[in-house]
Protein backbone atom coordinates (compact mmCIF):
# COMPACT_ATOMS: atom_id res chain seq x y z
CA UNK A 1 0.00 0.00 0.00
CA UNK A 2 1.29 3.30 -0.68
CA UNK A 3 0.62 6.57 0.19
CA UNK A 4 1.20 9.91 -2.25
CA UNK A 5 0.23 13.48 -1.15
CA UNK A 6 -2.25 15.08 -4.07
CA UNK A 7 -0.63 18.58 -3.79
CA UNK A 8 2.91 16.94 -4.30
CA UNK A 9 2.06 14.45 -7.17
CA UNK A 10 0.46 17.33 -9.44
CA UNK A 11 3.75 19.86 -8.41
CA UNK A 12 6.23 16.84 -9.15
CA UNK A 13 4.42 15.26 -11.96
CA UNK A 14 4.37 19.04 -13.69
CA UNK A 15 0.25 18.44 -13.74
CA UNK A 16 -1.79 21.86 -13.65
CA UNK A 17 -4.89 22.40 -11.11
CA UNK A 18 -6.42 23.84 -14.59
CA UNK A 19 -5.86 21.01 -16.06
CA UNK A 20 -8.59 19.09 -14.72
CA UNK A 21 -10.24 21.68 -12.59
CA UNK A 22 -13.90 22.24 -14.85
CA UNK A 23 -13.29 26.14 -14.08
CA UNK A 24 -9.55 26.72 -15.75
CA UNK A 25 -10.09 30.60 -16.12
CA UNK A 26 -10.28 31.48 -12.42
CA UNK A 27 -6.33 31.79 -10.76
CA UNK A 28 -4.64 28.57 -9.38
CA UNK A 29 -4.45 30.10 -5.65
CA UNK A 30 -8.36 30.42 -5.86
CA UNK A 31 -8.60 26.85 -6.59
CA UNK A 32 -5.74 25.61 -4.06
CA UNK A 33 -7.88 27.68 -1.19
CA UNK A 34 -11.00 26.33 -2.19
CA UNK A 35 -9.91 22.71 -2.46
CA UNK A 36 -7.59 22.27 0.19
CA UNK A 37 -9.74 19.83 2.07
CA UNK A 38 -8.44 16.89 -0.14
CA UNK A 39 -5.68 18.27 -1.66
CA UNK A 40 -4.13 18.10 1.85
CA UNK A 41 -5.77 14.33 2.00
CA UNK A 42 -3.88 11.47 0.88
CA UNK A 43 -5.08 8.41 -1.10
CA UNK A 44 -4.20 4.97 -1.00
CA UNK A 45 -3.56 2.39 -3.83
CA UNK A 46 -2.04 -0.87 -4.80
CA UNK A 47 0.82 -0.68 -7.27
CA UNK A 48 1.80 -3.71 -8.99
CA UNK A 49 5.12 -4.78 -9.52
CA UNK A 50 6.86 -4.71 -12.79
CA UNK A 51 10.25 -6.52 -13.37
CA UNK A 52 11.79 -6.77 -16.47
CA UNK A 53 10.82 -5.95 -20.15
CA UNK A 54 7.37 -4.99 -20.61
CA UNK A 55 5.08 -7.89 -22.57
CA UNK A 56 4.59 -6.73 -25.87
CA UNK A 57 0.75 -6.47 -26.80
CA UNK A 58 0.88 -8.52 -29.93
CA UNK A 59 3.18 -10.72 -32.04
CA UNK A 60 5.22 -7.96 -33.60
CA UNK A 61 8.02 -8.52 -30.59
CA UNK A 62 11.00 -9.72 -31.44
CA UNK A 63 11.91 -12.44 -34.05
CA UNK A 64 12.66 -15.42 -31.78
CA UNK A 65 9.29 -14.63 -29.88
CA UNK A 66 7.16 -14.90 -33.22
CA UNK A 67 8.34 -18.02 -34.13
CA UNK A 68 7.49 -19.48 -30.96
CA UNK A 69 3.94 -18.10 -30.76
CA UNK A 70 3.76 -19.26 -34.62
CA UNK A 71 4.65 -23.09 -33.60
CA UNK A 72 2.38 -22.29 -30.87
CA UNK A 73 -0.46 -21.39 -33.16
CA UNK A 74 -0.03 -24.31 -35.69
CA UNK A 75 -0.82 -27.16 -32.98
CA UNK A 76 -4.65 -25.87 -33.23
CA UNK A 77 -6.83 -27.19 -36.05
CA UNK A 78 -8.12 -24.56 -38.84
CA UNK A 79 -11.84 -24.63 -37.90
CA UNK A 80 -10.20 -23.75 -34.19
CA UNK A 81 -8.36 -21.00 -35.71
CA UNK A 82 -11.07 -19.66 -37.83
CA UNK A 83 -13.31 -19.45 -35.05
CA UNK A 84 -11.63 -17.86 -33.05
CA UNK A 85 -10.74 -15.69 -35.53
CA UNK A 86 -15.02 -15.41 -36.25
CA UNK A 87 -15.17 -14.73 -32.71
CA UNK A 88 -12.48 -12.18 -32.18
CA UNK A 89 -13.96 -9.86 -34.92
CA UNK A 90 -17.40 -9.92 -34.24
CA UNK A 91 -15.96 -9.12 -30.64
CA UNK A 92 -14.39 -6.11 -32.83
CA UNK A 93 -17.33 -5.22 -34.48
CA UNK A 94 -16.85 -6.67 -37.60
CA UNK A 95 -19.64 -8.39 -38.56
CA UNK A 96 -19.00 -8.80 -42.42
CA UNK A 97 -15.44 -10.26 -42.04
CA UNK A 98 -16.76 -12.82 -39.30
CA UNK A 99 -19.57 -13.76 -41.19
CA UNK A 100 -17.03 -14.40 -44.00
CA UNK A 101 -15.62 -16.63 -41.15
CA UNK A 102 -18.54 -18.72 -40.70
CA UNK A 103 -17.86 -22.23 -40.53
CA UNK A 104 -20.20 -24.04 -42.69
CA UNK A 105 -20.78 -27.85 -40.95
CA UNK A 106 -19.94 -30.51 -43.12
CA UNK A 107 -17.87 -28.73 -45.72
CA UNK A 108 -14.21 -28.12 -46.09
CA UNK A 109 -13.69 -24.27 -47.38
CA UNK A 110 -10.86 -22.28 -47.19
CA UNK A 111 -10.45 -19.66 -44.15
CA UNK A 112 -11.66 -16.74 -46.16
CA UNK A 113 -13.85 -16.71 -49.16
CA UNK A 114 -12.83 -15.86 -51.85
CA UNK A 115 -15.17 -13.21 -54.26
CA UNK A 116 -14.32 -13.50 -58.07
CA UNK A 117 -13.36 -9.94 -59.30
CA UNK A 118 -14.49 -9.03 -62.80
CA UNK A 119 -12.01 -5.98 -65.00
CA UNK A 120 -13.60 -3.46 -66.97
CA UNK A 121 -13.57 -5.37 -70.26
CA UNK A 122 -15.68 -7.86 -68.75
CA UNK A 123 -17.77 -6.21 -67.39
CA UNK A 124 -18.75 -3.96 -70.57
CA UNK A 125 -19.46 -7.81 -72.70
CA UNK A 126 -21.43 -8.87 -70.27
CA UNK A 127 -23.28 -5.14 -70.49
CA UNK A 128 -23.56 -5.18 -74.15
CA UNK A 129 -24.44 -9.09 -74.45
CA UNK A 130 -27.30 -9.03 -72.13
CA UNK A 131 -28.22 -5.34 -73.60
CA UNK A 132 -28.44 -3.92 -70.18
CA UNK A 133 -29.01 -0.06 -69.75
CA UNK A 134 -27.22 2.02 -67.04
CA UNK A 135 -29.99 1.80 -64.10
CA UNK A 136 -30.18 -2.06 -64.88
CA UNK A 137 -26.39 -2.96 -64.33
CA UNK A 138 -26.64 -0.55 -60.89
CA UNK A 139 -28.93 -3.01 -59.79
CA UNK A 140 -27.84 -6.03 -61.11
CA UNK A 141 -24.28 -4.94 -59.54
CA UNK A 142 -25.87 -4.14 -55.97
CA UNK A 143 -27.69 -7.35 -56.07
CA UNK A 144 -24.56 -9.45 -56.66
CA UNK A 145 -22.07 -7.57 -54.48
CA UNK A 146 -21.87 -10.79 -52.67
CA UNK A 147 -21.24 -13.22 -55.06
CA UNK A 148 -18.61 -11.23 -57.50
CA UNK A 149 -17.04 -7.45 -57.34
CA UNK A 150 -18.57 -6.24 -60.43
CA UNK A 151 -16.67 -2.89 -61.70
CA UNK A 152 -18.62 0.64 -61.25
CA UNK A 153 -20.22 2.15 -63.62
CA UNK A 154 -17.73 4.96 -64.63
CA UNK A 155 -15.22 2.04 -65.30
CA UNK A 156 -17.31 0.54 -68.01
CA UNK A 157 -17.79 4.39 -69.71
CA UNK A 158 -14.08 4.41 -69.99
CA UNK A 159 -13.20 0.92 -71.11
CA UNK A 160 -15.99 1.97 -73.71
CA UNK A 161 -14.04 5.56 -74.75
CA UNK A 162 -10.85 2.70 -74.91
CA UNK A 163 -12.70 0.25 -77.78
CA UNK A 164 -13.03 3.20 -79.72
CA UNK A 165 -10.52 4.80 -82.12
CA UNK A 166 -8.67 8.12 -81.56
CA UNK A 167 -11.03 10.96 -81.78
CA UNK A 168 -8.65 13.37 -83.70
CA UNK A 169 -9.06 11.00 -86.55
CA UNK A 170 -13.17 11.87 -86.73
CA UNK A 171 -14.28 13.61 -89.58
CA UNK A 172 -17.37 15.03 -87.94
CA UNK A 173 -20.42 17.66 -89.08
CA UNK A 174 -23.84 17.90 -88.58
CA UNK A 175 -24.93 15.63 -91.74
CA UNK A 176 -22.49 12.94 -91.94
CA UNK A 177 -19.65 11.45 -89.39
CA UNK A 178 -17.06 8.97 -91.31
CA UNK A 179 -13.80 7.45 -89.95
CA UNK A 180 -10.75 6.94 -92.15
CA UNK A 181 -10.28 3.24 -93.04
CA UNK A 182 -6.28 3.02 -92.11
CA UNK A 183 -7.13 4.90 -88.48
CA UNK A 184 -10.26 1.76 -87.84
CA UNK A 185 -8.11 -0.80 -89.26
CA UNK A 186 -5.02 0.19 -86.84
CA UNK A 187 -7.33 0.12 -83.96
CA UNK A 188 -9.30 -2.81 -84.45
CA UNK A 189 -5.70 -4.67 -85.33
CA UNK A 190 -4.75 -3.48 -81.39
CA UNK A 191 -7.64 -4.83 -79.84
CA UNK A 192 -7.59 -8.12 -81.26
CA UNK A 193 -4.09 -9.15 -81.09
CA UNK A 194 -3.42 -8.88 -77.24
CA UNK A 195 -6.34 -12.12 -77.21
CA UNK A 196 -3.44 -14.03 -79.13
CA UNK A 197 -0.84 -16.38 -77.48
CA UNK A 198 2.33 -14.52 -77.02
CA UNK A 199 4.10 -17.69 -77.86
CA UNK A 200 1.29 -17.97 -81.08
CA UNK A 201 2.85 -14.78 -82.55
CA UNK A 202 6.14 -14.89 -82.06
CA UNK A 203 6.41 -17.94 -84.30
CA UNK A 204 4.19 -15.84 -87.15
CA UNK A 205 4.70 -14.37 -90.25
CA UNK A 206 2.86 -12.60 -92.43
CA UNK A 207 -0.01 -11.98 -90.22
CA UNK A 208 -2.96 -11.00 -92.12
CA UNK A 209 -6.12 -9.09 -90.69
CA UNK A 210 -9.19 -10.15 -93.54
CA UNK A 211 -12.02 -7.89 -93.22
CA UNK A 212 -15.09 -7.59 -95.11
CA UNK A 213 -17.07 -4.19 -95.91
CA UNK A 214 -20.02 -2.62 -97.81
CA UNK A 215 -22.32 -0.13 -97.64
CA UNK A 216 -26.75 0.19 -97.03
CA UNK A 217 -29.71 2.30 -96.91
CA UNK A 218 -32.63 3.09 -94.84
CA UNK A 219 -35.73 5.11 -95.13
CA UNK A 220 -39.13 6.21 -93.50
CA UNK A 221 -36.93 8.03 -89.92
CA UNK A 222 -38.51 10.85 -88.09
CA UNK A 223 -38.08 14.08 -90.12
CA UNK A 224 -37.10 16.96 -87.47
CA UNK A 225 -37.24 20.56 -87.66
CA UNK A 226 -33.89 21.40 -88.19
CA UNK A 227 -31.41 22.89 -90.57
CA UNK A 228 -28.52 21.49 -91.83
CA UNK A 229 -25.61 23.82 -92.17
CA UNK A 230 -23.65 21.89 -94.86
CA UNK A 231 -23.50 23.71 -98.53
CA UNK A 232 -25.71 20.40 -99.97
CA UNK A 233 -29.27 19.46 -98.38
CA UNK A 234 -29.76 16.51 -96.35
CA UNK A 235 -32.70 14.79 -95.77
CA UNK A 236 -32.77 13.31 -91.74
CA UNK A 237 -35.29 10.64 -93.00
CA UNK A 238 -32.93 8.73 -94.84
CA UNK A 239 -29.65 7.26 -93.24
CA UNK A 240 -26.96 5.13 -95.38
CA UNK A 241 -24.34 3.74 -93.31
CA UNK A 242 -20.64 2.04 -94.57
CA UNK A 243 -19.26 -0.72 -92.29
CA UNK A 244 -16.95 -3.68 -91.98
CA UNK A 245 -16.85 -7.02 -90.12
CA UNK A 246 -13.21 -8.38 -88.90
CA UNK A 247 -13.30 -12.07 -90.32
CA UNK A 248 -10.23 -13.37 -88.77
CA UNK A 249 -6.56 -12.94 -88.47
CA UNK A 250 -4.42 -15.23 -90.43
CA UNK A 251 -0.64 -15.77 -90.86
CA UNK A 252 1.70 -18.54 -91.22
CA UNK A 253 3.66 -20.43 -88.95
CA UNK A 254 7.69 -19.67 -88.68
CA UNK A 255 9.03 -22.70 -86.87
CA UNK A 256 6.33 -25.19 -89.77
CA UNK A 257 5.05 -23.26 -92.31
CA UNK A 258 1.82 -24.37 -92.07
CA UNK A 259 -1.26 -21.49 -91.76
CA UNK A 260 -2.33 -20.53 -88.77
CA UNK A 261 -5.83 -18.49 -87.44
CA UNK A 262 -4.56 -16.36 -84.79
CA UNK A 263 -8.31 -15.12 -84.71
CA UNK A 264 -11.30 -16.31 -86.32
CA UNK A 265 -14.55 -14.35 -85.86
CA UNK A 266 -17.86 -17.13 -84.59
CA UNK A 267 -20.50 -14.68 -85.83
CA UNK A 268 -19.81 -12.96 -88.49
CA UNK A 269 -23.15 -11.93 -89.52
CA UNK A 270 -24.28 -10.80 -86.10
CA UNK A 271 -23.89 -6.96 -85.74
CA UNK A 272 -22.17 -7.69 -82.30
CA UNK A 273 -18.99 -7.79 -84.59
CA UNK A 274 -20.26 -5.10 -87.36
CA UNK A 275 -17.74 -1.54 -86.96
CA UNK A 276 -19.41 1.18 -88.47
CA UNK A 277 -17.47 3.08 -91.13
CA UNK A 278 -19.28 6.09 -91.50
CA UNK A 279 -23.00 7.52 -91.68
CA UNK A 280 -24.58 10.04 -94.17
CA UNK A 281 -28.27 11.53 -94.06
CA UNK A 282 -29.13 11.16 -97.54
CA UNK A 283 -30.81 8.75 -99.51
CA UNK A 284 -29.12 5.86 -101.07
CA UNK A 285 -29.09 7.33 -104.09
CA UNK A 286 -26.80 6.38 -107.51
CA UNK A 287 -25.07 8.91 -107.32
CA UNK A 288 -24.05 8.92 -103.39
CA UNK A 289 -23.06 5.12 -103.99
CA UNK A 290 -20.90 5.65 -106.62
CA UNK A 291 -19.04 8.39 -104.55
CA UNK A 292 -18.58 6.64 -101.36
CA UNK A 293 -17.43 3.50 -103.11
CA UNK A 294 -14.96 5.17 -104.88
CA UNK A 295 -13.70 7.23 -102.05
CA UNK A 296 -13.57 3.84 -100.14
CA UNK A 297 -12.11 1.96 -102.63
CA UNK A 298 -9.04 4.45 -103.22
CA UNK A 299 -8.47 3.99 -99.11
CA UNK A 300 -8.39 0.22 -99.65
CA UNK A 301 -5.92 0.40 -102.50
CA UNK A 302 -3.74 2.94 -100.18
CA UNK A 303 -3.82 0.96 -97.03
CA UNK A 304 -0.25 0.33 -95.33
CA UNK A 305 0.80 -2.22 -92.49
CA UNK A 306 0.33 -1.35 -88.94
CA UNK A 307 3.16 -1.60 -86.96
CA UNK A 308 2.12 -3.21 -83.37
CA UNK A 309 5.15 -3.47 -80.84
CA UNK A 310 4.60 -6.55 -78.23
CA UNK A 311 5.14 -6.97 -74.06
CA UNK A 312 8.45 -8.33 -74.67
CA UNK A 313 9.86 -5.44 -77.56
CA UNK A 314 9.30 -6.99 -80.46
CA UNK A 315 8.09 -5.35 -83.41
CA UNK A 316 5.52 -7.27 -86.38
CA UNK A 317 3.70 -6.02 -89.04
CA UNK A 318 0.04 -6.50 -89.93
CA UNK A 319 -1.31 -6.46 -93.51
CA UNK A 320 -4.96 -5.98 -94.16
CA UNK A 321 -6.94 -7.40 -97.04
CA UNK A 322 -10.54 -5.70 -97.35
CA UNK A 323 -13.32 -7.85 -99.55
CA UNK A 324 -16.41 -5.92 -100.84
CA UNK A 325 -19.08 -8.35 -99.91
CA UNK A 326 -21.50 -6.71 -97.77
CA UNK A 327 -24.00 -5.29 -100.92
CA UNK A 328 -27.37 -5.82 -101.14
CA UNK A 329 -29.00 -6.28 -105.06
CA UNK A 330 -29.48 -2.72 -105.26
CA UNK A 331 -25.83 -1.37 -104.29
CA UNK A 332 -24.33 -3.94 -106.69
CA UNK A 333 -25.77 -3.34 -109.71
CA UNK A 334 -25.17 0.31 -109.01
CA UNK A 335 -21.51 -0.04 -109.05
CA UNK A 336 -20.88 -2.94 -111.62
CA UNK A 337 -22.82 -0.26 -113.93
CA UNK A 338 -26.08 -2.99 -114.20
CA UNK A 339 -29.24 -0.35 -115.04
CA UNK A 340 -31.49 -3.48 -115.28
CA UNK A 341 -32.42 -5.14 -112.22
CA UNK A 342 -33.84 -7.82 -113.74
CA UNK A 343 -30.44 -8.75 -115.30
CA UNK A 344 -28.00 -10.79 -112.69
CA UNK A 345 -25.08 -8.64 -111.74
CA UNK A 346 -22.59 -11.61 -111.83
CA UNK A 347 -23.35 -13.19 -115.04
CA UNK A 348 -25.24 -9.80 -116.91
CA UNK A 349 -27.78 -12.40 -118.51
CA UNK A 350 -31.34 -11.19 -118.78
CA UNK A 351 -34.18 -13.36 -117.72
CA UNK A 352 -35.67 -14.00 -120.90
CA UNK A 353 -32.28 -15.77 -121.54
CA UNK A 354 -31.96 -18.07 -118.51
CA UNK A 355 -33.13 -21.22 -120.76
CA UNK A 356 -30.92 -20.13 -123.40
CA UNK A 357 -27.32 -21.70 -122.76
CA UNK A 358 -25.91 -21.23 -126.43
CA UNK A 359 -26.44 -17.30 -125.03
CA UNK A 360 -25.20 -18.23 -121.87
CA UNK A 361 -21.82 -19.55 -123.06
CA UNK A 362 -21.60 -16.70 -125.28
CA UNK A 363 -21.68 -14.11 -122.22
CA UNK A 364 -19.77 -16.52 -120.09
CA UNK A 365 -16.76 -16.08 -122.29
CA UNK A 366 -17.31 -12.39 -122.60
CA UNK A 367 -17.08 -11.96 -118.76
CA UNK A 368 -13.93 -10.38 -116.84
CA UNK A 369 -14.79 -11.71 -113.78
CA UNK A 370 -14.56 -8.45 -112.41
CA UNK A 371 -17.86 -8.68 -110.88
CA UNK A 372 -17.25 -12.00 -108.76
CA UNK A 373 -15.35 -10.45 -105.76
CA UNK A 374 -18.54 -8.99 -104.84
CA UNK A 375 -19.11 -12.25 -103.27
CA UNK A 376 -22.26 -14.85 -103.34
CA UNK A 377 -24.30 -15.27 -99.65
CA UNK A 378 -25.36 -18.78 -99.68
CA UNK A 379 -28.65 -17.84 -97.25
CA UNK A 380 -29.37 -15.26 -99.73
CA UNK A 381 -28.54 -17.81 -102.46
CA UNK A 382 -30.98 -20.22 -100.96
CA UNK A 383 -33.66 -17.65 -99.96
CA UNK A 384 -33.79 -16.08 -103.61
CA UNK A 385 -33.81 -20.01 -104.68
CA UNK A 386 -37.00 -20.52 -103.19
CA UNK A 387 -38.90 -17.39 -103.97
CA UNK A 388 -38.13 -18.07 -107.70
CA UNK A 389 -39.64 -21.67 -107.16
CA UNK A 390 -42.93 -19.98 -105.58
CA UNK A 391 -42.91 -17.54 -108.39
CA UNK A 392 -42.59 -20.68 -110.89
CA UNK A 393 -45.79 -22.32 -109.32
CA UNK A 394 -47.39 -19.19 -109.63
CA UNK A 395 -47.53 -19.22 -113.85
CA UNK A 396 -47.09 -22.98 -113.76
CA UNK A 397 -50.56 -23.15 -116.16
CA UNK A 398 -49.91 -20.00 -118.57
CA UNK A 399 -45.68 -21.24 -119.11
CA UNK A 400 -44.75 -17.07 -119.17
CA UNK A 401 -42.95 -15.18 -116.62
CA UNK A 402 -45.20 -11.65 -117.79
CA UNK A 403 -48.39 -12.29 -117.32
CA UNK A 404 -51.76 -10.71 -117.06
CA UNK A 405 -52.17 -9.82 -113.44
CA UNK A 406 -56.35 -10.53 -113.49
CA UNK A 407 -54.80 -14.00 -114.43
CA UNK A 408 -51.94 -13.93 -112.11
CA UNK A 409 -53.84 -12.73 -108.60
CA UNK A 410 -56.30 -16.03 -108.66
CA UNK A 411 -53.28 -18.37 -108.95
CA UNK A 412 -50.92 -16.53 -106.26
CA UNK A 413 -53.84 -16.17 -103.91
CA UNK A 414 -55.23 -20.21 -104.35
CA UNK A 415 -51.19 -21.37 -103.40
CA UNK A 416 -51.22 -19.02 -100.46
CA UNK A 417 -54.40 -20.57 -99.56
CA UNK A 418 -52.91 -23.84 -99.88
CA UNK A 419 -49.65 -23.00 -98.00
CA UNK A 420 -51.88 -21.73 -95.05
CA UNK A 421 -54.22 -24.43 -94.83
CA UNK A 422 -51.68 -27.30 -95.41
CA UNK A 423 -48.70 -25.79 -92.65
CA UNK A 424 -49.71 -22.67 -91.52
CA UNK A 425 -47.40 -20.98 -93.21
CA UNK A 426 -48.16 -17.40 -94.65
CA UNK A 427 -46.18 -16.86 -98.25
CA UNK A 428 -45.77 -14.00 -99.64
CA UNK A 429 -46.98 -11.47 -97.63
CA UNK A 430 -45.50 -7.77 -96.69
CA UNK A 431 -45.43 -7.57 -92.81
CA UNK A 432 -46.47 -3.77 -93.08
CA UNK A 433 -43.27 -2.92 -90.22
CA UNK A 434 -40.89 -4.50 -92.48
CA UNK A 435 -42.23 -2.37 -95.41
CA UNK A 436 -39.42 0.29 -95.54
Amino acid sequence: MSAVNLNNFFSTKKITICEIILEPKLKISYHLFRWSHWLTGTLSFNLPRVSGRPTAASISGGRSMRRKRIQTLTQYSLEDLREASRIKLHNLGLRGAARKLRRSPGVSSPIVEVIPKLTPEEGTEMLVLIGLSKAKYESLREFLKCKVKMPSYPLITRAKRESYPDESTWIVNDASVEIPLQALLDHTIKRILPMVEGSLLKDSTGIMLICKWGMDGSSGHSNYKQLFQEAKPSRDSSLLMESLVPLGVVAKSISTGEPLDLWVNSRTSSTRFCIPMGLFFDKESEELVLERYGRRTEEVEALKSTEITLSGGEVIQVMHQMLPTMFDGKVRNIVCGNKNSQMCHVCKIPMHLMNDWAKIEEYYSKSDGLTYKYGLAPLHARIRFLAHVLNVSYRLEMKKWKVNAALFAPKKEHVQRQFKERTGLLIDVVRQEMRE
